[in-house]
């Protein structure tokens, strides 16, 4: 039973993996420690694509990914990232 889960599992994920591969733009999961820091659990390749910069790098300094934001809509991104 647990390996049938197992290879059901690693379906679903081959099949997830798919889907996001072919979909363009930005596909990300972040979360913010109790200390603040963001990092990043998920980054697909559009990051790259995007931002010129590469899903490790972005993994290694999630701050990168908020350099890119224009001044103007900082304040909003950061309003909607806390609620």
């Amino acid at each position: 039973m647990l390996e049938q889960a197992v290879v059901q599992l690693s379906e679903c994920e081959a099949r997830l993996e798919r889907i996001v591969a072919k979909v363009p733009g930005l596909f990300f999961q972040m979360r913010q420690g109790s200390t603040g820091l963001i990092q990043f659990s998920f980054l697909s390749e559009g990051c790259e694509i995007l931002l010129g910069i590469s899903p490790e790098s972005l993994y290694a300094n999630a701050r990168q990914l908020f350099a890119q934001i224009i001044e103007e809509d900082r304040k909003s991104w950061s309003t909607q990232l806390r609620q």
